[in-house]
Formats: C-alpha cells, structure tokens, sequence
C-alpha cells in the first residue's frame, strides 16, 4: 500500500477515533472538534494541512489513474501519533474526588455548622445530597443573598439547610454534570466554551449517567484541570 492509500485510511481512522472516544455526533467534524481541544491546539496547523491534503484526494481526479499527492512519511506518522493519543486520552474519573472525600451536606444538616467545616477544609462550596442526587448548592453568594433577604438574627444554629433551599438551587451555568468516561481533554474543552459564554464553573459534577438527576460519584474543581 502507498501512501496516499494509507494516508486515506489512517485518516478515516482517526476520525473515527475521535467520534468514538469524545462521542460525537455525525453531524460535528471530529477534526474540527479535536482542533479546538487545547491539547491538540499545537497541532491545529498539520491538521487543517491533513484534512486540505484528504479533501484534494477524495474530491479532485487521479491523473492517469495515478493521485496528484503523494502524502510524505513524516504525514503518516504525524496521523498515527495522533490516533494513538485520541485513543489513550485519560477519563475524567482519573483525576476525580470520590464521593466519600469530599465535603457535603444533606437537607438537614445545620448551615453554621457546616459553614465552620468549610473554613476549615478550605472549599468554597458545599454540594447537599438527598438520595445520592445533588439537589443544590451552598456558596458564598448563596449566604449573601440569604442576609441580603432574612433579618441577621435569624441566622442561628438551628438554621439547617431546607430552610435556604430557595437560596441552594442549582445554577446551571454553574455547575457541569459528566459521565466519569467522558475524557478530561473533552471536560476542559467543555468548561471553555462555557467560559467563552461568560459561565465560570465552579464544580464540575460526575453522575452516573452525566445528568444532574444522576447519582453522584464524584466532583472535579477547574484548579484540578488546570493541574492537569
């Protein structure tokens, strides 16, 4: 096999790599999508000459039955490197926090309280389960509504979390919710282009099922991906 046979093939292959590992759907270029990840950002310019270089020899004639391009060597390896690294790309559940190690709270768990276990274990928001479920979200802005709204003497030691449901509820632009096989390459592309929105997430939720009514396994932090 030449190399323009090979190069087609090893093409093919990588797109397809890239549709399976990030679930894509048909109707989303994987090379495009795989461009925009940061970790590939590097390689953005041999990309687009890969996929200028397939489009010519998939859409233009072969000259007396021969291609026009000859893809080089150093195109070939480039293609395989890349289906290699798609393929091995490390699943959020890598870099996860189990659920048992971190901090929570349930509906009724008393907010000082808990607030003074915040302080002391250095989060800025605590995740209230009901059901293996997250059904909201204490943050500081949580609080401050909460005093901006209630008298301060209300604020007591008897104050538990279903009282502040109204000021716990998920903020979706917030919070994203992912499978733990999702790919930690396709979370931080996920919390950019959240970012890009002006969404700045705060905790990045793995649930069984990668929706918000999943059961949860575990959290992730944007200071986690940026360790990464």
């Amino acid at each position: 096999m030449n190399n323009t046979y090979l190069f087609l093939d090893l093409y093919k292959t990588l797109e397809q790599t890239i549709i399976n590992t990030y679930n894509l759907n048909k109707n989303e270029p994987p090379i495009n999508y795989l461009m925009n990840i940061k970790a590939y950002k590097s390689y953005k310019d041999e990309l687009d000459y890969c996929r200028e270089v397939r489009n010519f020899l998939s859409h233009e004639p072969k000259i007396d039955k021969e291609f026009a391009i000859i893809p080089s060597d150093e195109m070939i390896k480039l293609i395989k490197s890349l289906i290699n690294m798609v393929s091995a790309s490390p699943n959020i559940s890598k870099i996860m926090k189990n659920i048992d190690n971190i901090f929570y709270a349930n509906e009724n768990d008393y907010v000082l309280s808990s607030l003074k276990k915040l302080t002391h274990k250095k989060y800025t928001h605590i995740p209230i389960i009901k059901n293996n479920k997250i059904i909201g979200v204490l943050s500081k802005d949580s609080i401050f509504n909460y005093l901006i709204d209630n008298d301060f003497e209300k604020i007591n030691n008897n104050l538990k979390f279903i009282d502040i449901k109204d000021y716990t509820k998920l903020d979706e632009s917030k919070y994203l919710f992912v499978r733990k096989d999702v790919t930690i390459d396709q979370v931080i592309y996920d919390v950019e282009k959240r970012l890009s929105k002006g969404d700045r997430i705060a905790y990045i939720f793995i649930t069984t099922d990668g929706m918000k009514d999943g059961n949860v396994l575990g959290l992730v932090t944007p200071l986690d991906l940026l360790a990464y």
